[in-house]
């Protein structure tokens, strides 16, 4: 747990942007999804001490893209190798699963 939300907040902004970046296809939408996370932060019904641990302002920033996007199809650009790309149609919680099996 870190002493302050802001400073769990320092230490997971790396993987909150390349969640995001994914997500988005793009750095700068990825990053502007991150900027909006952030300033609504402190407005989620979840404790500051949820907040302080980077397992609870990760699912927060799910709840966030949850409550964002919805079940809302996004194109998702996917890695093929060797060295190609391919779109495929996901919703959140279909890019959150297989995130989580990486």
């Amino acid at each position: 747990m870190f002493p302050t939300v802001a400073d769990c907040a320092e230490h997971c902004v790396p993987s909150l942007r390349a969640c995001a970046r994914l997500f988005c296809g793009s750095l700068s939408e990825g990053d502007s999804l991150v900027e909006n996370f952030l300033q609504e932060l402190l407005t989620f019904p979840v404790t500051q001490e949820t907040l302080r641990t980077p397992r609870g302002l990760m699912a927060t920033f799910e709840t966030f893209l949850r409550g964002r996007f919805g079940a809302q199809s996004r194109r998702i650009l996917l890695s093929v190798p060797p060295e190609r790309t391919a779109n495929a149609w996901m919703t959140i919680d279909e890019f959150l699963r297989a995130l989580s099996r990486i």
